[in-house]
């Protein structure tokens, strides 16, 4: 979603989002394609390729439509819930309530502004939280396995005649496909042919 007063081009929000799902219609999963699109009054109607419609009516500031009340098998309507925990929204309109800023916090009790977190250093305020967490209570972690060495050979090629002239290592599926089997079992029968042209060459058959 745009607005056409801003010259910029990042968009508003994106629906459906995580506040606004959409739901089946007409036994078609979603997503669908929008056919459709009216504004009125703050409020928007969409129709979908699924053969319905849904209604987004507009929210007053900290409440956003979130939740289909009236779901049919072709239609489906919004109505206005808070907003979630660690968002805000201070504007009456149709999207969801946005994540509060760095630094800031909105712990539920009003869904209209984000409250300033506090300054104390010792405290860690996240983007959309809840509450300030103290430095003290988090828990440091050190990775367990550590990454793998990369291979010595990296050239594709090198990497091919590397595995090519493997028989121990190789499966019997693999053996079966490896194209230095059939080389060798080739070469083998037609050393074969040649020392059995050589014999009957050398010792004709007498009449």
């Amino acid at each position: 979603i745009y607005s056409v007063y801003d010259e910029s081009s990042q968009p508003l929000f994106v629906f459906p989002n995580n506040q606004q799902p959409i739901r089946t219609m007409n036994l078609i999963q979603p997503p669908y394609g929008i056919l459709t699109l009216v504004s009125y009054n703050m409020n928007v109607g969409l129709v979908v390729e699924a053969g319905g419609f849904l209604l987004l009516p507009a929210s007053p500031p900290g409440y956003c439509s979130s939740q289909i009340d009236d779901h049919l098998l072709y239609a489906g309507t919004y109505i206005s819930r808070s907003c979630p925990i660690g968002t805000a929204r201070n504007t009456t309109s149709f999207g969801p309530c946005f994540i509060c800023p760095p630094k800031t916090k909105n712990n539920g009790s009003s869904g209209i502004n984000c409250e300033t977190c506090s300054s104390n250093e010792s405290l860690l305020c996240l983007r959309g939280t809840k509450v300030e967490v103290e430095w003290n209570k988090l828990s440091s972690f050190n990775q367990a396995d550590p990454y793998p060495d990369s291979p010595e050979t990296k050239e594709f090629d090198d990497v091919l005649l590397q595995n090519v002239f493997k028989f121990g290592t190789l499966s019997s599926s693999c053996l079966i496909i490896s194209p230095l089997l059939w080389t060798t079992l080739a070469i083998g029968f037609s050393f074969i042919v040649i020392i059995i042209m050589g014999i009957l060459t050398l010792y004709p058959r007498r009449k």
